[in-house]
């Protein structure tokens, strides 16, 4: 189980994100909050998530900073975050946590442009995450940008971090896997829309693949396209169906059958959008009438007189 703090001094709104993103998991967890700010948002933002929030005077973290890192150590914390934290980081905190310290830094280089860095504070501060993205082209707002690339940076985070010791586990476990994103969460990441889990109503399931059924999906996709044709596509052709089975009996078979033929294939191409294809079958099937029709009237017409003959 990996532990992860944060030290928050204003709302919260970005831990409250990771909370909501990691506190349910059983990898990797939200253990504790820290505030140097009694009023702080913060505090009554995670009050309803049952995530303990600790508030120490600005006097502990700059005089007594020695009671938080032995807080931190005794809860087995992996990573801590720093998500808007207004006091200074105290060096022996920095030096205990060095390379597990996640500092995030959002900067405006131009006016529509974001640059969010985040790094891992220690002797040489590792950036592991920097992005810069144009506002411009961008449909999310500002805080809807920072509060995913906390979660982002959280994630690549944790990947740095080296394989940790448990008293219950082999000392060569390695660092866990990606957490996982949720399908609605991952489709409202790449369709740039706000996720709220509340909301999160059910869809029906994909449409099958080739390998689910090929008649299935024929069929499917047929009543779809009748379904959802485009406007601006001419209508079908006629196809001369009854009339074919009407040379059939009447008239001669052989061209008939063939009439026949080329009805039914009027619908069929229509429908799958080979509007080219449907008007060829139908003049084919209108064609193959007509001669049967004359080939019937030549064939009655031969036959009366050879039978007055005979």
């Amino acid at each position: 189980m990996k532990r992860i703090a944060i030290l928050a001094s204003a709302d919260g709104l970005n831990a409250d994100r990771l909370v909501e993103e990691f506190h349910d998991g059983n990898r990797v967890r939200i253990d504790i909050v820290l505030t140097d700010r009694e009023d702080a948002g913060v505090i009554r933002r995670l009050e309803h998530r049952g995530v303990p929030v600790t508030f120490f005077p600005r006097k502990v973290w700059e005089e007594q900073p020695v009671q938080i890192t032995e807080l931190l150590s005794a809860r087995k914390i992996d990573l801590v975050v720093l998500d808007g934290f207004e006091q200074s980081v105290p060096e022996l905190l920095a030096s205990c946590f060095a390379g597990r310290l996640l500092c995030i830094e959002v900067t405006r280089p131009e006016t529509d442009t974001l640059r969010l860095t985040a790094s891992l504070a220690g002797d040489d501060d590792d950036v592991i995450v920097d992005r810069y993205i144009n506002m411009s082209d961008d449909n999310r707002t500002e805080t809807e940008i920072v509060t995913e690339f906390y979660r982002q940076a959280v994630r690549v985070a944790l990947h740095k971090l080296p394989a940790f010791e448990d008293a219950s586990a082999d000392a060569s476990v390695t660092v866990p896997p990606p957490v996982p994103v949720s399908t609605d969460r991952e489709w409202a990441d790449r369709l740039r829309v706000p996720y709220n889990p509340e909301k999160v109503v059910e869809v029906p399931p994909p449409v099958p693949t080739e390998h689910a059924g090929g008649a299935y999906a024929a069929n499917l996709n047929l009543q779809q396209n009748s379904q959802k044709l485009p406007q601006d596509v001419p209508p079908m052709p006629p196809n001369y169906l009854l009339w074919s089975v009407l040379a059939l009996v009447f008239c001669c078979m052989i061209p008939a059958i063939v009439a026949v033929i080329f009805s039914a294939q009027v619908s069929s191409r229509y429908y799958r959008g080979d509007i080219e294809g449907s008007r060829r079958a139908s003049r084919m099937a209108e064609i193959w009438i007509i001669v049967s029709f004359v080939l019937g009237v030549l064939s009655a017409t031969l036959y009366v007189p050879m039978m007055l003959i005979n």
